[in-house]
């Protein structure tokens, strides 16, 4: 029961420190935060110039959008993510934990 309350707590402390940290609403930027199993929190900058994919390591328990578009996540990784798999939506401001096989990658957007 320790893991899931300490992965719910290092997503709250990843969205106070974006917003904290929001840039201008004229700069295309943001972040992606992964929480790994050990409460760990990995940052992908974006600068919103070109289209990123990251494949999530696998000791990844949840995903926060800290970007200004809608990232997509994909069952498939990046390699792969255009022709096969299933993908959903995530906000920006919203995190979601992360369940196996169901995402493998997340898709970044140019801005």
């Amino acid at each position: 029961m320790r893991r899931p309350a300490t992965a719910l707590g290092s997503l709250a402390a990843a969205a106070a420190l974006t917003l904290a940290t929001a840039a201008p609403a004229d700069a295309a930027t943001g972040r992606l935060i992964l929480i790994t199993d050990e409460a760990s929190l990995v940052l992908h900058l974006h600068d919103g110039d070109v289209e990123r994919c990251v494949d999530l390591p696998e000791s990844t328990r949840a995903v926060f959008n800290g970007t200004d578009a809608f990232v997509l996540l994909n069952s498939a990784g990046c390699a792969f993510a255009a022709e096969l798999g299933l993908s959903s939506t995530l906000p920006p401001g919203a995190g979601l934990r992360v369940e196996r096989p169901f995402t493998v990658s997340v898709r970044i957007p140019k801005s």
